[in-house]
């Protein structure tokens, strides 16, 4: 497995310059490398990031979906519209980007099943359910979310059946006239627990054919049950659903309502009334890598300005290293292992205020989840990531250096800088102004009884004038040199013996 090597793992000391100044970094959407099960929200001028709704996928087992996504959406599943069309709305959404907005008849849908849909004519279903999330405007009596009907025959004559799902006393009621064999012709069922304007909930409708079964749930809690038997017991009489035989039949959805809806579904399955997972997937960041300049710069803090709701959150993860960026190529994003952020490839958990010390490099890269809290449905959202961080800059160059010459040699004098990084210096020098070509580095050089530093430099040849600059070096990881001293010029000479 590819390892990396990180300044942090071997606890280097690290000792900024006096005159570094702390540095601030602020992280957005501009520097992200990858993501994974994030979407973007914008509130005024304002763009954050958190974790997508899941909603229902379209399967085999779904009959109609429609998300509420989009104006013009087209239903998924065994239906085609024939009367209005989805009017979505980005505000009071419950799942994706959007709800449907209906207001009394006037935003009326209607979906006419095909021959393979659930109500589709002179079928005769098995296990159904129904499930949506509403948000009424207002809630009176008699407002109608759904409506079906058609047309059967008793042998005689042609009566008609239907199914109404609606508002009474601010609790949804479902009604089912002659839909059901076998059974008394009215099949009611109404919810216990109120339904508040402005607030979303989730209802969900299922019916099992082996067990003469309906069963009414709100927000994953059970409403009702009811055993379609005459006597309202399981037992072995068929009362399972016969379709009539009108073709034009249609589902009406938004008949008379006000309020929003959202992720409606007719699926081909029974399903139990706990609520559906709004989120499946914790959030994924992974900003691009930053390059703090210079060596064992030492991370002061990271934080995040965020919304984190009650049971939620958002966890961070930091990784450092002081090899070249084109060695380590974390600025290479790896689909795969996205969101793994384990300690084989060098991430470390933090949080924020309880930032790991000391943590010291040259190259950072950040990544965060966003773990939403499934049972309140509520995600955090993510503006931005500031880094704070001192660069280690490279320690100051010797002043007042002179030159003794000597024969066939010259000692260097100075005064160095008060540094307690410097772990050494290079003397440069040459023949020509400005233009060195050697070098000598050396460690803890001798002090005068000044408190200077001196250094001979030799082998020198007698009567050339040679040029002389020092740098000092600092004691990072990657040895990192200041800038160069005032230069200094000196002729070795016999004359100096």
């Amino acid at each position: 497995m590819k390892q990396y090597s990180l300044t942090v793992a071997f606890l280097i000391l690290c000792v900024m310059s006096p005159v570094a100044k702390p540095i601030d970094k602020t992280l957005d959407g501009n520097d992200f490398l990858s993501v994974s099960d994030v979407r973007q929200t914008v509130e005024g001028a304002k763009t954050g990031y958190t974790v997508p709704e899941t909603g229902t996928e379209i399967s085999s087992d779904v009959d109609l979906l429609i998300h509420f996504d989009a104006d013009g959406e087209v239903p998924e599943g065994n239906y085609i519209p024939v009367k209005g069309a989805v009017l979505s709305v980005s505000d009071f959404r419950k799942i994706g980007t959007g709800s449907g907005r209906f207001y009394t008849n006037e935003n009326m849908i209607s979906v006419q099943p095909t021959p393979n849909a659930v109500f589709a004519s002179k079928n005769e279903p098995g296990d159904f359910t129904i499930q949506f999330y509403i948000n009424p405007t207002v809630i009176e009596n008699d407002e109608i979310l759904l409506y079906w009907s058609n047309t059967l025959s008793d042998g005689k004559n042609l009566v008609y059946q239907n199914l109404i799902c609606s508002i009474r006393n601010r609790r949804l009621a479902w009604s089912f006239d002659r839909f059901f064999r076998n059974t008394r012709p009215k099949i009611e069922l109404t919810g216990k627990t109120k339904i508040n304007p402005g607030e979303w909930s989730f209802h969900r409708l299922s019916y099992n054919r082996e067990l003469n079964l309906l069963e009414y749930s709100m927000n994953g809690q059970q409403e009702q049950i009811l055993y379609l038997t005459p006597d309202g017991n399981e037992d072995n009489i068929d009362c399972s659903p016969l379709i009539g035989d009108r073709p034009q039949s249609a589902m009406n959805i938004g008949l008379r309502y006000t309020g929003r809806m959202d992720e409606l579904a007719i699926l081909k399955t029974a399903t139990e009334p706990e609520m559906p997972d709004l989120f499946t997937k914790p959030g994924k960041i992974l900003f691009r890598c930053l390059d703090l300049e210079y060596s064992a710069s030492q991370i002061e803090s990271v934080s995040w300005k965020a919304d984190i709701p009650r049971n939620s959150a958002v966890n961070g993860y930091y990784r450092l290293s002081e090899q070249r960026l084109d060695f380590i190529d974390w600025n290479a994003s790896d689909a795969d292992r996205i969101g793994l952020f384990t300690a084989d490839d060098g991430w470390i958990p933090f949080s924020p205020g309880q930032f790991p010390e000391p943590a010291c490099g040259r190259y950072l890269q950040i990544a965060v989840k966003l773990i939403p809290d499934n049972v309140s449905g509520k995600a955090p959202r993510l503006d931005s990531v500031s880094v704070t961080y001192t660069p280690n800059t490279p320690p100051m160059p010797p002043v007042a250096l002179t030159v003794i010459p000597g024969n066939g040699e010259v000692t260097l004098d100075w005064v160095p800088a008060v540094d307690i990084r410097i772990r050494g210096y290079r003397i440069s020098y040459g023949t020509a102004p400005g233009h060195y070509t050697e070098s000598v580095d050396i460690e803890n050089p001798e002090y005068t009884y000044e408190h200077h530093q001196r250094y001979t430099v030799k082998n020198l040849q007698n009567d050339t004038m040679y040029y002389f600059s020092v740098q000092p070096y600092d004691n990072a990881p990657v040895r990192q040199y200041g800038d160069f001293s005032k230069e200094v010029s000196g002729r070795p000479g016999r004359l100096h013996e």
